[in-house]
């Protein structure tokens, strides 16, 4: 897997970020976020610039069984630095395993089931 696969560095993506609020787009997507609606600024990025976040609720058992079978990574591996691309690979893993034992390949490879007019939040 190549780095570029797994998002751009911080600083690229702060200056599209910039960018873009500067760009006057005040299009937003409503939420329900922790019991509260919230509307979201809507920001159009190419599928490179992401990275994952690692703190991801739904992700923590499996970060610390990962932890558990790669002890020489350290306890603090998922939470001492989200750029470092070893981390991103080792959650990339976590996913695309999660994706499988889950059944959602599918889901996500048939086109008819993304709804394009649905940001990702």
């Amino acid at each position: 897997m190549s780095p570029s696969s797994l998002g751009a560095d911080l600083g690229a993506r702060l200056q599209m970020i910039a960018t873009q609020q500067k760009g006057g787009n005040k299009a937003t997507h409503r939420i329900t976020f922790q019991g509260n609606l919230v509307d979201l600024p809507i920001y159009r990025v190419p599928i490179s610039m992401p990275k994952y976040r690692l703190a991801n609720g739904r992700t923590v058992s499996q970060q610390a069984e990962y932890l558990a079978v790669n002890p020489a990574f350290g306890d603090n591996f998922f939470s001492k630095d989200p750029e470092i691309l070893d981390v991103q690979r080792s959650q990339h893993e976590i996913l695309l395993k999660m994706t499988k034992d889950q059944g959602l390949a599918a889901k996500f490879t048939k086109p008819k089931n993304i709804p394009h007019s649905t940001p990702i939040t």
